[in-house]
């Protein structure tokens, strides 16, 4: 939340000139380009594994910054990136249009959060779990009525997470195990607002 504009202006301008080199990347089918894309991939990794949840994941940095040329590697996978009706096209146009929509989705998560804060729970009395409920019961009804009425499109709050039970070995006990939760999130955006509301 308190990150500055600036980080995300940035991060934005690299993801405008990564993307034009991933989608030529499948046709051109040249080292040079995948280099190319490589290298602005490489860009915009520096700036988002150094956010403040990023930096804390234990990241495969090794595949991340040598995607391009793995893939290239590999016959089978480079051969779906360019057929249309496979399911490698459809990973390789979600990653890019993943990075396409970060930044908006990390700008619109935080102007929700500011308004809920500002507007809806820093005048509260009393801050308890059964305020803080009805509080969150009126910024939702009057944001289903906005975004409605005055954009024409629904407001959500739901997406996808995948949840697992795992026993792991307890970090500071020796020998003793307890159950975790693993849950996995398609953005950054929906780990953030799974926080927030937790």
């Amino acid at each position: 939340m308190n990150l500055d504009e600036s980080i995300l202006d940035e991060i934005d301008r690299r993801v405008r000139l990564f993307i034009p080199a991933a989608r030529k990347l499948p046709a051109e089918k040249t080292d040079s380009a995948a280099a190319l894309a490589q290298e602005r991939l490489n860009a915009v990794w520096e700036l988002i594994f150094a956010l403040p949840v990023y930096r804390d994941l234990k990241m495969d940095e090794a595949c991340c910054f040598h995607t391009f040329q793995r893939l290239m590697a590999n016959k089978e996978k480079w051969a779906q990136v360019q057929d249309p009706a496979s399911e490698g096209y459809g990973i390789y146009q979600g990653m890019i249009s993943s990075l396409d929509c970060f930044v908006d989705g990390l700008r619109k998560l935080r102007k929700q959060i500011s308004v809920m804060t500002e507007k809806y729970l820093e005048p509260l009395e009393r801050r308890n779990s059964g305020t803080y409920a009805e509080t969150y019961a009126r910024f939702y009804s009057d944001m289903l009525y906005l975004n409605a009425w005055v954009w024409g499109e629904e407001f959500e709050q739901s997406f996808p997470m995948e949840v697992n039970f795992v026993p792991m070995l307890h970090q500071t006990e020796e020998g003793k195990i307890f159950l975790a939760e693993k849950s996995t999130f398609n953005s950054l955006a929906d780990f953030l607002r799974t926080e927030f509301y937790r």
